[in-house]
């Protein structure tokens, strides 16, 4: 299964971003493999507006399964849906334990 979380800090005791989309980094862990991707997303993190749906588009083209994040506009929430991502919302801690997390649900 693969899953995705976004932090500003580039370490996975880094804390979950407070808005899907506007974290500089998306950490995308592949439970199967056991690997996991450290994304750059400042470009997409630097947008006014549209962070969050580039972001889901992205994370799509990843198939990404699941996703953990504080809050998500309803663009970016409706795109990841119609994928037939599971986002769980509103959790905090670090981007291990979101994972770690993620991966029992």
């Amino acid at each position: 299964m693969i899953i995705a979380v976004c932090s500003n800090k580039k370490d996975f005791d880094g804390k979950v971003c407070g808005c899907f989309g506007k974290g500089r980094y998306i950490f995308v862990a592949d439970t199967k493999r056991r690997v996991v991707k450290i994304i750059d997303n400042k470009n997409f993190a630097k947008l006014k507006v549209g962070a969050g749906v580039k972001s889901a588009e992205l994370l799509i083209k990843l198939k990404v399964k699941k996703i953990g994040v504080k809050e998500i506009g309803d663009d970016a929430m409706k795109i990841l849906e119609d994928a037939g991502i599971q986002v769980f919302k509103n959790v905090s801690g670090s981007v291990r334990e979101i994972i770690d997390h993620l991966s029992t649900v």
